[in-house]
């Protein structure tokens, strides 16, 4: 509940606090996942009504600015009726800033709500609920029925920097790129069903060393992953920088004193052509040859003198595949292969560094940009074509 689970009672009067029994019969028990996320967006809706912004963050809080105005728990219970869910809401309501639990709570007071009579504010909440839980439960809680693009459009979390701490494992740290089927929050390729989540600014270094210039991203665009290529096609590189180094020292001090010192000097010369030509010039190119996944789009872009690049939306990806040979297997790299909607070869993306995790976030981003395309799609044809 906001601000009373493990911080101490709230004021008398001071907050709604209410259980509902429900009992989704004819929803699947995999999809009661699903009713912490509607209970959410009923909480979300009542505070609005109110005349006070919020936002919903994964999984179970409703937040105004940051600051947290109501949490909600989920208990599954068994009854001699059967299986059923009890849900319990805690919005704040008329608390002081004195009062608050914690610095980084809020209460609809505090936020100028136009409405803080906590039986007209419970009343709202209620008929919020009913309303979206018979929807959902019509449609036998299909995900991709409403729900799931209703939570996407109000969640903050998504589209922010996370970091997920997890029980008995290390966290998790990345970009939250949207909601799968089963309510899961996907972040950097995971689908995490459960955890503490707290928004980061990764380091200076880890946004811009590699990652697209801000004036050459679009509106809502953010950088998920940029990579270059795995390290071993320098491999050769600096073995012709070693033999070069090793042979022109050699030879300079076995002939270079001859012709007055002009033999040394042309064997300085020939070493430094072959040490730009066969090192340092495939460095350049490997340092600048780099692939960029943002959650609009993939960019290569290449080019010492000449910046060259392609440009695939995910919305025109229909195919991601990945190789690994032996060689691959051992390094922990591969190739990523991207196939779109145009004429056009798919887009190699070679060597590619831990290539399992970086595939699994190229295929979640395209699914969810193609389930937010059909969504769109549908709400776009019940529009035009009302039943």
């Amino acid at each position: 509940m906001a601000g009373s689970i493990g911080r101490g009672a709230l004021p008398a009067g001071s907050g709604a606090i209410v259980s509902v029994l429900l009992r989704p019969d004819s929803v699947p028990a995999s999809r009661w996942v699903w009713l912490p996320l509607l209970v959410g967006l009923a909480v979300d809706a009542t505070v609005q009504e109110c005349g006070v912004e919020s936002q919903l963050k994964w999984p179970n809080d409703v937040l105004v600015d940051g600051r947290k105005i109501a949490g909600i728990l989920l208990e599954r219970v068994e009854t001699a009726q059967g299986a059923a869910a009890v849900i319990g809401v805690g919005l704040n309501v008329s608390l002081r800033r004195d009062e608050l639990p914690v610095e980084t709570a809020t209460s609809l007071l505090l936020e100028g709500a136009t409405e803080t009579d906590r039986t007209i504010v419970l009343r709202s909440f209620l008929r919020n609920l009913e309303a979206l839980y018979r929807a959902w439960s019509a449609t036998g809680g299909d995900p991709g029925a409403g729900i799931r693009e209703s939570y996407v459009r109000r969640c903050v979390t998504i589209g922010q920097q996370v970091r997920v701490t997890l029980p008995h494992a290390e966290p998790i740290e990345g970009l939250a790129t949207g909601i799968d089927d089963s309510g899961r929050l996907l972040v950097a390729g995971q689908a995490i069903s459960a955890g503490d989540i707290t928004t980061y600014a990764p380091s200076r270094e880890k946004i811009t060393r590699m990652s697209l210039p801000r004036k050459l991203m679009i509106d809502g665009e953010q950088t998920v992953a940029t990579t270059r290529t795995h390290v071993k096609v320098l491999f050769w590189p600096f073995v012709i920088l070693l033999v070069v180094c090793v042979a022109a020292g050699w030879l300079v001090a076995s002939i270079g004193g001859k012709g007055d010192g002009k033999v040394g000097w042309v064997l300085l010369v020939i070493a430094a052509v072959l040490i730009v030509v066969g090192s340092i010039v495939p460095f350049l190119t490997w340092y600048l040859w780099t692939y960029t996944l943002t959650n609009k789009r993939i960019v290569e872009q290449k080019g010492i003198l000449t910046r060259t690049g392609r440009v695939i939306p995910l919305s025109r990806v229909n195919d991601v595949a990945f190789e690994k040979n032996l060689t691959d297997r051992m390094l922990g790299c591969g190739t990523l292969i991207i196939h779109d909607a145009s004429e056009q070869a798919g887009l190699q993306l070679r060597d590619i560094p831990k290539i399992e995790a970086f595939h699994r976030t190229v295929t979640n981003l395209v699914f969810e940009k193609h389930e937010t395309q059909k969504n769109d799609e549908a709400v776009c044809n019940a529009r035009l074509c009302p039943s």
